[in-house]
């Protein structure tokens, strides 16, 4: 997206985008995700040896579909893989997984309600491949409800945040492990209030909308939690219809609907205090989203400092990488603790023995890994996936390298005609270069 936004201001001569602009950029990225679910489903079914044209069995689509998730929620490298390193894996994952289970449960939920029939060719399987992504925060939705449910009963809470010394961490089957990020990462989203400096608290609506909880996929983006911030600004941009309102409409937009929010004396005073220079506050800018977190402590997050709730770009970071800057060693490590917490999702409750008779079996060295199954203690675990790492690096990885160029190559000549495609059709004249 940062090369897609940097190449779309070049070819127009704008440091900025407009709403025209920005439906290119929208449009753009939305074709790129469209071509990226293409080929992941093509080589799920050339991996499980299913035929792309023609009906499908209901096996068939299973199969298909259990491949693609593989790749989109666990990043598996159908590349590399087998048809016996997939079979493996999902035999497992099905046995041993609550979350995979709860997963298949939901996408069996999704075929039903799903407009069309995936069995009637490639492109039902892609219609049904669609509906689960774009349905994959309703599956996390329960995750993002649990940890609100449990900040706001913390002993602690109040006014929105809750003491940082009441965060343990919390594992339940199915569900991903919660409260257990360090205290710098929690200051690095911006979800610290340190204003008492002996007491930081955290931000609950800060830390339920931040990457902390985010699902990583293999696609452009992340899956997060519903913002119900958002809800509200919907219905102030819907009452206005303008960058910016006054108090009065503002007041009598959160009072409509059913669930609407009658202000006090004392937060309409506040609310007039904001339009007390011109009349009118403008929508999207700090004031106003500060009065906000103000009225809703637990819907609308605090606004903090872009910088540091916001990753770098590339570019920023080869220009000034900080001076916190790892070791690829260590930095292969912390991925490892990524994943780890993922692939062990709810493995808690399965028998030992047969964790160890599953893990020894997956990283036969004729095998790919794809999800590791083990439940040993997460410093071994790292360590060995290092080593794991450095010992299959050789020719296939050198092909595999390539391809990734190719691959990479391959999509930015199609962001590029898809740019050109969508100017050329609004009459927008680009560089000769383009």
């Amino acid at each position: 997206p940062t090369y897609i936004h940097k190449v779309l201001l070049d070819i127009t001569g704008s440091e900025d985008l407009d709403l025209h602009r920005l439906a290119i950029f929208i449009s753009t990225i939305e074709h790129l995700i469209r071509a990226e679910m293409l080929e992941y489903l093509y080589s799920a079914q050339r991996i499980m040896q299913v035929k792309i044209a023609g009906p499908k069995t209901e096996g068939e689509v299973d199969l298909v579909i259990s491949a693609f998730m593989l790749l989109y929620a666990f990043g598996a490298n159908l590349e590399v893989s087998t048809k016996r390193d997939l079979d493996k894996t999902l035999t497992f994952l099905q046995a041993n997984h609550k979350g995979w289970q709860q997963l298949q449960t939901h996408i069996q939920d999704l075929k039903k309600s799903t407009t069309g029939t995936a069995t009637d060719g490639f492109d039902g399987v892609m219609g049904l491949a669609t509906a689960i992504t774009q349905n994959y925060r309703d599956w996390h939705s329960p995750t993002c409800r649990d940890a609100r449910e449990r900040l706001l009963a913390m002993p602690s809470y109040k006014d929105g945040r809750v003491s940082v010394l009441d965060l343990t961490p919390v594992h339940l089957p199915g569900s991903r492990l919660l409260f257990a990020e360090a205290q710098d990462y929690l200051r690095h989203l911006g979800t610290l209030d340190e204003t008492n400096a002996s007491n930081p608290r955290l931000i609950v609506p800060n830390y339920l909308a931040s990457q902390a909880l985010c699902l990583t996929t293999a696609s452009y983006y992340t899956v997060c939690c519903h913002n119900p911030c958002e809800d509200i600004m919907a219905k102030l941009e819907h009452a206005t219809g303008e960058p910016s309102a006054t108090a009065d409409q503002i007041a009598s937009a959160l009072a409509e609907g059913g669930a609407g929010r009658l202000l006090t004396e004392a937060e309409r005073a506040s609310l007039d205090a904001l339009t007390a220079n011109n009349s009118r506050v403008v929508l999207h800018e700090r004031p106003l989203a500060m009065w906000l977190h103000s009225i809703f402590p637990v819907d609308c997050p605090m606004p903090r400092d872009h910088e540091t709730i916001n990753p770098k770009t590339a570019d920023e970071w080869m220009a000034d990488p900080g001076s916190n800057v790892q070791d690829t060693e260590e930095l292969m490590l912390e991925i490892s603790e990524t994943l780890v917490r993922y692939t062990t999702l709810g493995l808690e409750g399965v028998d030992e023995a047969t964790k160890q008779e599953e893990a020894a079996e997956v990283m036969d060295d004729t095998v790919e890994v794809i999800v590791d199954p083990s439940s040993r203690q997460l410093q071994e675990s790292q360590e060995e996936s290092v080593m794991t790492s450095y010992r299959r690096i050789g020719l296939g990885s050198l092909f595999q390298i390539a391809a990734s160029f190719s691959l990479l190559a391959s999509m930015l000549v199609l962001c590029l005609a898809m740019i050109r495609a969508v100017m050329s059709a609004q009459g927008i004249n680009g560089p000769k270069w383009l």
